[in-house]
């Protein structure tokens, strides 16, 4: 049994990007609803992918969302890399 005394810590750690896939029939839930919700969770970066076409759009709290190249995509802030397979 522990020590009564002993402190149990826990780290709650804030996403820096998330990556929606868009599902077929929910498309405005993944690329509108999804994405307003994870900005307003303070996440700094949404990627929205379409599968059926490989385009990816970036969203951020700052700037309007935009699509990026549809084969690559650097999001420098998440040090993440997206490639079309």
């Amino acid at each position: 049994m522990a020590d009564p005394s002993e402190e149990i810590e826990a780290t709650i750690q804030n996403l820096d990007a998330v990556i929606t896939v868009i599902r077929k029939g929910r498309e405005a839930e993944d690329t509108d609803i999804g994405r307003l919700f994870y900005l307003a969770q303070d996440i700094k970066d949404a990627l929205i992918v379409n599968p059926e076409t490989g385009a990816v759009i970036h969203a951020r709290h700052d700037q309007t969302p935009r699509l990026a190249s549809e084969d690559h995509a650097d999001i420098p802030l998440c040090m993440c890399h997206l490639h079309r397979v």
